[in-house]
């Protein structure tokens, strides 16, 4: 996957999760449900980097950020964002 191989050259290594594709619910008149067809990965990373700096190669393509944290320490920002990332079978 190519977002994978993006940590991998900026030398940053996320805590990364697969989720578990739950069991379909049955479909209408017993007919079999649709299959889903990505995967999803949860995702969490700490830089001293700016997620705006980091993330925006990636706008429609299937990562998305759901928290942003940042601490300021000794006039040294830290950041830590958590995200999913929406992968093709």
């Amino acid at each position: 996957m190519r977002v994978f191989t993006w940590f991998q050259k900026k030398q940053l290594t996320p805590a990364i999760n697969e989720i578990a594709i739950p069991e379909p619910l049955p479909g209408n008149n017993g007919e079999p449900a649709p299959v889903q067809k990505w995967k999803e990965y949860q995702f969490s990373l700490s830089t001293p980097v700016n997620p705006d700096e980091l993330f925006p190669l990636f706008q429609d393509t299937g990562v998305r950020l759901s928290n942003i944290h940042f601490e300021l320490n000794g006039g040294t920002f830290s950041y830590s964002s958590e995200g999913h990332i929406y992968a093709s079978r």
